[in-house]
């Protein structure tokens, strides 16, 4: 159903067995085509930030944004991109993407090209402006230098991060061959206003001028010491992308399989088929990994991802991510609840079975979550100890 599959963090074994593929570049990428040394040979391509002085340092996560609205910068992403298709003849796409911030140039000419400024989820609309840059780029590498297909004879594209300032649906047409992705925790789903906006802000999408259309969803796992599942949602955001032309998935799932294998599984097996049934798919997962235990592992998942669903709130950008005071979301009481599932499962299968083994993999994960929820009570309890103690000092 997708022509790229990819969570990273998976090892290369993973991505064998499970049928991933990457194939097309997008991540944050301004800052190696904006190189230090050009700041000072033409620097109106660089960002004014008028009072404050940012000098480049190549680096994607603290680079201003070049200015979006100056030819020579157009023309130096042009020829970035022409020299990497040039020197790699098979490649499919070349990243345009903005560097990881909102440092973005002041000058009249960019105020001018954000005005009337506009705001979506609470943040300033850049996405005309972001996206025109893409396209004045796009028309120069495709259109006027030809570079439209690879040695392979396969369609190249470049790719531009739907991130941020520039999340929300452009009011102008598209060239064909830029590649938007899509940027969201679609784990918020369960904040039902979020899902709408989520579900509207895709169809926008899928109806531009765009021929190839890209997600970037944040299913992580790792640094959540926590079971964060969420396969509710993962079962109704992947078909909903599919059926708006969104053929390129990209997600961050660094983990531990003992706290997010179900999450894992059924994101891999429904990007090769968004009309799989997930109830099958589920099934197949907890009873071909767990044999008779099947029934207790599958409520220690699902008692995790119900209390999540039911007590994480309204919706927010990758919430509670190293957010340390995150644990507070999961009570002693569910934690116990959980523990005693997955006791259950052990005295369920032979303790020399690869069934046992594998629970035990998740029963050795999840005491990380008890012992940093042990931690973090302790902490909270000295604190208030620590206050009371001056308080009747005082």
């Amino acid at each position: 159903s997708f022509s790229m599959r990819s969570l990273y963090g998976s090892n290369a074994e993973y991505c064998i067995r499970n049928r991933l593929a990457d194939g097309y570049s997008f991540n944050h990428n301004l800052a190696t085509i904006f190189r230090p040394e050009y700041q000072t040979l033409v620097p109106d391509i660089f960002a004014d930030l008028g009072y404050r002085t940012i000098l480049a340092k190549g680096n994607r996560a603290s680079d201003p944004q070049p200015n979006f609205t100056n030819e020579g910068a157009v023309q130096l992403a042009t020829l970035a991109a022409i020299h990497y298709f040039e020197k790699n003849p098979s490649a499919k796409s070349f990243s345009l993407s903005p560097n990881d911030n909102i440092l973005y140039d002041t000058t009249e000419a960019t105020k001018e090209a954000v005005s009337p400024i506009t705001y979506f989820r609470k943040r300033p609309n850049y996405t005309d402006m972001t996206f025109e840059f893409a396209n004045k780029v796009a028309r120069k590498v495709f259109n006027d230098a030809g570079l439209w297909k690879t040695d392979k004879g396969e369609d190249r594209y470049l790719g531009m991060l739907a991130y941020y300032w520039a999340e929300q649906s452009p009011n102008i047409p598209l060239h064909p061959r830029v590649l938007p992705i899509l940027t969201s925790d679609r784990s918020q789903w369960h904040d039902s206003g979020y899902q709408q906006t989520d579900k509207d802000l895709i169809e926008r999408w899928g109806k531009t001028e765009a021929e190839k259309i890209g997600a970037w969803d944040y299913y992580f796992g790792a640094p959540y010491p926590y079971p964060r599942q969420f396969t509710q949602w993962i079962s109704e955001s992947v078909p909903y992308l599919h059926q708006n032309r969104v053929d390129v998935f990209f997600s961050q799932l660094p983990s531990m399989w003992g706290l997010d294998g179900p999450k894992a599984w059924l994101a891999t097996q429904l990007l090769w088929d968004a009309n799989a049934k997930v109830d099958s798919l589920l099934n197949e997962f907890y009873d071909e990994f767990f044999g008779d235990a099947s029934p207790a592992i599958r409520s220690f998942y699902e008692t995790a991802e119900s209390h999540r669903n039911q007590n994480e709130g309204p919706a927010n950008w990758i919430k509670f991510y190293l957010d340390e005071s995150g644990i507070e979301l999961f009570p002693k009481s569910v934690l116990e609840d959980m523990r005693l599932s997955i006791e259950m499962a052990k005295s369920m299968v032979d303790p020399s079975s690869r069934y046992y083994q594998r629970i035990k993999i998740i029963s050795e994960a999840f005491e990380l979550t008890e012992l940093y929820h042990s931690y973090h009570s302790a902490r909270l309890d000295l604190i208030d100890f620590i206050a009371n103690k001056e308080a009747s000092i005082g």
